[in-house]
C-alpha cells in the first residue's frame, strides 16, 4: 500500500486541487543523503563545504598532482573571508597557511572561521611595493574591493559592487613580511588582489621567484584603473622562472558570458617534470 500525504488548495477558479507535500520533503532527504555519502567518501569536500571553502577549487586541486609539488606554506594573499584558506587546508592539511587581509570585517570572518585549523595565521595587512599606509576602496561586495579605483566597465557588468567607501588600511610589501615569518618552502603563492597584482608581485619579486606555484588572479579587460592584465602578468612570471599551465577557474561576464578574469596557475619549470 503506497501512502500519500496531501495537501488541498482551491485554485481562482473553485477547482480543488491536491498537492503531495510528501514529494518536496523526499527530495531534500534524498539530496542531502546524496551529500552525506559524498562527505563520506571525500572527507577533504566535507571540511571545505563546513568552513565554507570552494567546492569547485577544491575539485580542480585535490588531485595528485597537485599533492606531488610537495607544498609545506600557503601564503594567502587577498584572504577576504577566508574561502581560499578553507579550500586549500582541505587539500592541504599539513600545509601552513598564512593569510593576508586588510579589510577589518573581513579579516574577523577569517580568524574565526579558520579558528579550527593549527597550521592557520592571519595578518590585517595589504601588501604591494610599499610599507606604510593606503587609501583602500571597500566595496560594499568584499571580494570586489582593491588598493586600485574601479574601472566603470566593472560597474556595468556587476551592478551590485556600485558602492564603494575609502577606508585607511596598514600595507607592506610580501619580501619584508617573508623576512619576519621565516617561510617554509615549498611554497603556494595566491593573489587575489582585484587588479592590484603589480605592486604585488614587484614587491615580493625574491619570495615568488622562489615559490613552487603561483595562483594569481589575472584580467583580460581592464576591470580597476592602471591594473596590469594578463599579457603583462604572463610575461613577467615566464621570466621568473614558471610555465603557465590553466586556469583553475574563469568568471564571465553576466550579460554575454565572455571571460572577464580567471585564476591562472603557474608552476616553476623546477617542479615539473
Amino acid at each position: 500500500m503506497r501512502l500519500e500525504i496531501t495537501r488541498q488548495s482551491t485554485d481562482a477558479n473553485g477547482i480543488v486541487e491536491h498537492q503531495n507535500i510528501m514529494r518536496p520533503l523526499k527530495s531534500t532527504v534524498v539530496r542531502r543523503l546524496r551529500n552525506l555519502a559524498d562527505a563520506l567518501e571525500h572527507p577533504r569536500s566535507l571540511s571545505a563545504r563546513l568552513h565554507h571553502g570552494s567546492m569547485q577549487l577544491l575539485a580542480v586541486l585535490d588531485r595528485p598532482w597537485f599533492k606531488d609539488l610537495g607544498i609545506r606554506t600557503v601564503l594567502d594573499i587577498g584572504a577576504n573571508s577566508g574561502q581560499f584558506a578553507a579550500t586549500i587546508t582541505a587539500a592541504l592539511p599539513d600545509a601552513q597557511v598564512v593569510s593576508f587581509e586588510p579589510i577589518p570585517q573581513c579579516f574577523a570572518t577569517l580568524t574565526r572561521r579558520m579558528s579550527y585549523s593549527k597550521n592557520f595565521a592571519a595578518h590585517r595587512v595589504a601588501l604591494g611595493d610599499s610599507c606604510g599606509t593606503i587609501d583602500f576602496h571597500m566595496n560594499a561586495f568584499t571580494p570586489s574591493s582593491s588598493c586600485l579605483p574601479m574601472a566603470q566597465s566593472h560597474v556595468n557588468a556587476f551592478p551590485n559592487t556600485r558602492d564603494t567607501q575609502t577606508i585607511e588600511v596598514p600595507i607592506d610589501r610580501l619580501d619584508a613580511v617573508a623576512d619576519r615569518l621565516g617561510i617554509v618552502p615549498r611554497v603556494l603563492v595566491k593573489i587575489d588582489v582585484q587588479g592590484y597584482e603589480g605592486p604585488v608581485l614587484s614587491g615580493g619579486e625574491r619570495t615568488i621567484r622562489e615559490a613552487a606555484a603561483v595562483i594569481i588572479e589575472t584580467s583580460f579587460t581592464t576591470l580597476y584603473e592602471g591594473q596590469l592584465l594578463f599579457d603583462p602578468v604572463y610575461r613577467l612570471l615566464t621570466e621568473w622562472g614558471f610555465r603557465y599551465v590553466g586556469s583553475v577557474e574563469q568568471h564571465h561576464r553576466p550579460s554575454d558570458e565572455l571571460p572577464l578574469f580567471e585564476d591562472s596557475l603557474f608552476l616553476s619549470r623546477k617542479t615539473l617534470p
